[in-house]
C-alpha cells in the first residue's frame, strides 16, 4: 500500500507541480512555465502548449493595446476639428461665410467620425467572418475620388499632389463587403 502511494506520488508529482505553476500565473504578466529535465515528455508537452498559449495571449494583448492607442488618437482628431468649428460657430454672426464653412466642417467631420467608428467595429470582428462576403474591387477609381475630395483643402494650403496611375491600370483588392460601405 505505502509503496503504491509512493509510486503514485512520484508519477503525479510533476503534474501537480505543473498545475501549481500554471495556477500562479497572472494575466498579462508574461510568465512562462518551465519543466525539470527529469519531468516526463507529457509534462514538457503540456508546458510547451501553455507557453504557446501565453505567447499568443501576450501578442493579442499588445495588439489590443496598440489598437486602443490608435483608436483614441483617430477619434481625438475629429473631435478637435468639431470643437474648433463650434468655437467659430459661437463667435460668428448667423449670416457669416465662416459660420457656414464651420457648419459644413462639423457635418463632414461627424460623418467621417461615424465611418471611423464603423471601421473600428469592423476591426474587432473575426477576419475569417469578415472575408466570408468579400468582394474584389479596383482601387484606382476610389483613390481618384478621394483625391478629388481633398483637392480643395489641399489647394487652400498651397499643397498639390498627383496620382501617378495609367488610366487603364487596375489595382484589384479583396475587401469585406462591410468595408465597401465605408469607401
Amino acid at each position: 500500500g505505502a509503496l503504491m502511494v509512493f509510486g503514485l506520488n512520484k508519477l503525479f508529482s510533476p503534474m501537480v507541480r505543473l498545475a501549481g505553476d500554471i495556477g500562479k500565473l497572472e494575466a498579462g504578466a508574461g510568465g512562462k512555465i518551465s519543466v525539470e529535465p527529469s519531468d516526463s515528455a507529457e509534462s514538457a508537452a503540456i508546458a510547451d502548449a501553455v507557453n504557446g498559449l501565453l505567447k499568443r495571449n501576450a501578442d493579442l494583448l499588445e495588439r489590443e493595446r496598440q489598437f486602443l492607442q490608435t483608436a483614441s488618437h483617430e477619434l481625438h482628431t475629429p473631435l478637435t476639428v468639431i470643437s474648433g468649428a463650434l468655437e467659430v460657430l459661437q463667435s460668428e454672426p448667423a449670416d457669416s461665410t465662416r459660420r457656414e464653412q464651420a457648419l459644413r466642417r462639423v457635418a463632414e467631420t461627424a460623418q467621417q467620425s461615424m465611418h471611423l467608428v464603423t471601421a473600428l467595429m469592423l476591426l474587432g470582428e473575426s477576419p475569417d467572418a469578415l472575408m466570408d462576403d468579400a468582394s474584389t474591387v479596383d482601387l484606382c477609381p476610389m483613390l481618384r475620388a478621394q483625391l478629388a475630395q481633398v483637392a480643395e483643402l489641399a489647394a487652400e494650403r498651397d499643397l498639390s499632389f498627383e496620382l501617378a496611375l495609367a488610366d487603364a491600370e487596375q489595382h484589384p483588392v479583396t475587401v469585406p463587403a462591410q468595408a465597401l460601405e465605408l469607401l
